[in-house]
């Protein structure tokens, strides 16, 4: 079975790789072809595509009654996409952001936020709440788009695709790419438990930063493009939008349930990250996530990631 195990990760983080780079490839040819900006794309594809595994998690865990996963899995993932996945990417080469993002986008996570904050103010969820989350979230990605067809795509000399041949790449990268983020954490978790490492620990990392790869993938694949800032930052909007709305709304659609008080502080966490990421671009007016500020952001992370272990081996 170790050789399985070890086989699984090594085929599982080649197809990885070469699925994101497809992913983007159709991504950014697919603005090109209907004159939409990247970071529309990326927000509608890349965003909404790799939150797909959240989104499954999710719909499960109402289907067994178990709303708080639900809810820590999303907040959970939009943690780690702003503190691990941007952190990540603006280390290896700085993100230019564009005005619309820092003055309309972020203040769109927060208010989204917030809003769920709100309604979980009873510490539970019902089904009509979710569907208006379901409805906001419509509204919202609608409102991007259109705004994304006032302004032109960037040009690259990447190649270029018919709108069939940019459909079929996205499909079979975001499959692939599904896929092969799911066998990479089966096969960790499997080595972890042959190892014998802690279920907590294999939980808070492998598991944690598992679902996370798609978007990891996505968003290094892009820094090789010249709209790769675009795509990023898309993503991950995009990604924070459908957990915050989508992940939330669609279990609670299906089955109403309650949550514990626990899950505000990392709600706190969540919101206080995304004011960050809205102040380390707009702090000296450039609109760009440099290096330092991504250091802060994975250090935040570390952080995150440290506390989480220390307040989940107290008793309860």
């Amino acid at each position: 079975m170790l050789l399985t195990y070890l086989i699984v990760v090594a085929v599982g983080f080649v197809v990885l790789a070469w699925s994101a780079d497809r992913l983007v490839e159709g991504s950014s040819s697919l603005a090109r072809q209907l004159n939409i900006s990247t970071f529309a794309i990326g927000v509608v594809i890349l965003g909404f595509g790799t939150s797909l595994p959240e989104l499954l998690v999710s719909a499960t865990a109402a289907f067994r009654g178990s709303g708080g996963i639900a809810i820590g899995n999303a907040f959970g993932s939009n943690i780690a996409n702003i503190a691990l996945i941007l952190g990540i990417s603006a280390l290896i080469l700085p993100l230019a952001a564009d005005r619309t993002l820092v003055k309309r986008d972020i203040p769109l996570i927060l208010f989204g936020t917030a809003g769920v904050f709100l309604i979980l103010s009873d510490l539970a969820l019902g089904r009509w709440e979710g569907i208006l989350l379901m409805i906001a979230l419509v509204g919202i990605i609608t409102w991007i788009v259109r705004s994304g067809q006032a302004a032109a795509p960037i040009t690259s000399k990447s190649t270029e695709h018919t709108t069939v041949t940019a459909l079929a790449l996205i499909l079979i990268g975001l499959v692939l790419l599904l896929g092969s983020a799911w066998a990479l954490v089966w096969a960790s978790v499997g080595l972890a438990r042959m190892l014998e490492v802690d279920e907590l620990l294999i939980g808070l990392t492998l598991v944690a930063i598992g679902t996370s790869l798609p978007e990891l993938a996505a968003s290094l694949a892009s820094l090789k493009r010249a709209e790769g800032s675009g795509l990023i930052l898309g993503n991950v909007v995009g990604s924070n939008l459908f957990n915050t709305l989508g992940v939330v709304g669609v279990p609670a659609a299906i089955r109403p349930f309650s949550v514990s008080p626990m899950l505000w502080y990392d709600g706190l966490i969540m919101l206080a990250l995304t004011a960050l990421l809205g102040f380390l671009l707009f702090r000296r007016g450039g609109f760009r996530l440099t290096r330092s500020g991504a250091i802060l952001l994975l250090v935040c992370y570390i952080g995150y990631l440290g506390w989480n272990a220390e307040r989940m081996m107290v008793p309860v």
